[in-house]
């Protein structure tokens, strides 16, 4: 029995086939199956993983940390309190979490109180050194057979269930995560999929996470009381509320046209801020017309037309912004 993991830079999941149907793994506290890919340490030296973790980050931002994937790989290592850790070794505490939120599933409904084996997706771009440092994080989190997959030919596979995929079809797959974009091309064969040219992927960096682009925008947008207090060096508190709040803006805005927050001043002051789906779309434009780019420059290299191409799926959790289904 595998545990499917699907480890993302901002979120993580995983899903378990138990006779024959798939179920996802349900996480602490709410029971969602989606789980913050982030870690705080306690002053104690205990590790909490996901929710627990964005529960305690503001108590000390120092102890917190998220999307260590995008480092996985790099010698330097991150310092939480008076810890250093590297990222795969974070990396191994959010999936040793998941496989011990998947073993309570198993447990109650087949007895199977230890899972070994697990299938985890990777990014098409992963090199060796890379596929080697994930196989070796999910051994160390307690399993003893690890297969990885990309996760474009992870997801082609599973729309493949449900929608018709023909022998010689070429698929884009568009996949822009919560820090990530990546391009890849697969073309179905007879038996399985082929990667076709070399994927492509945005440089990881903060600009492809949204809620930055619309902290940065209220900066600009901002009384100068509050952008002062921005700027100080001494105002963490204030900035990780804020930035909290510009997620949730991003979220609110997927569902309707204008959603507004309230930032405390201090001694009961506060100062409202207000942002529709128009000025969000226009912040928007540089980063999607760059990811279109990337998608013009694979298809080309991989000496293709857009005449060749039968579909285009979607992925990660930014791809459902209604600026980009309009395209």
């Amino acid at each position: 029995m595998y545990l499917g993991i699907d480890l993302g830079t901002c979120y993580s999941s995983a899903a378990i086939l138990i006779d024959g149907q798939p179920l996802p793994i349900p996480l602490p506290p709410s029971q969602g199956y989606a789980l913050p890919s982030s870690i705080f340490l306690t002053e104690q030296g205990e590790i909490l993983v996901g929710q627990a973790a964005e529960n305690n980050r503001q108590k000390n931002p120092q102890r917190y940390q998220r999307e260590f994937k995008r480092d996985l790989g790099t010698s330097n290592p991150y310092i939480l309190g008076d810890a250093s850790f590297l990222p795969e070794e974070l990396v191994t505490e959010v999936i040793k979490k998941l496989k011990q939120e998947a073993e309570k599933l198993t447990t109650q409904i087949k007895g199977i109180t230890t899972l070994t084996k697990a299938v985890i997706t990777v990014p098409a771009i992963y090199d060796k050194s890379k596929r080697n440092l994930m196989a070796q994080a999910a051994q160390k989190a307690g399993f003893t057979e690890v297969r990885l997959v990309e996760e474009p030919l992870a997801a082609v596979i599973y729309y493949g269930e449900y929608y018709p995929i023909n022998q010689g079809d070429i698929i884009l797959v568009y996949d822009l995560g919560g820090g990530t974009f990546d391009a890849t091309l697969l073309q179905k064969k007879k038996k399985g999929y082929q990667i076709l040219g070399i994927p492509q992927s945005l440089n990881y960096g903060k600009v492809l996470e949204l809620e930055h682009l619309i902290f940065d925008y209220l900066k600009q947008k901002c009384s100068l009381k509050l952008r002062q207090q921005l700027e100080s060096e001494t105002s963490w508190l204030l900035k990780e509320i804020i930035f909290d709040s510009c997620r949730q803006l991003k979220h609110q805005l997927s569902q309707k046209y204008a959603a507004k927050i309230d930032i405390p001043l201090g001694l009961g002051a506060r100062e409202t801020f207000s942002l529709n789906r128009q000025e969000f779309e226009g912040l928007l434009d540089p980063l999607i017309t760059q990811t279109i780019d990337i998608c013009e420059q694979l298809v080309k290299s991989s000496g293709l037309t857009w005449s060749k191409i039968k579909q285009i799926f979607l992925l990660g959790r930014n791809s459902q912004i209604s600026a980009l289904q309009k395209i």
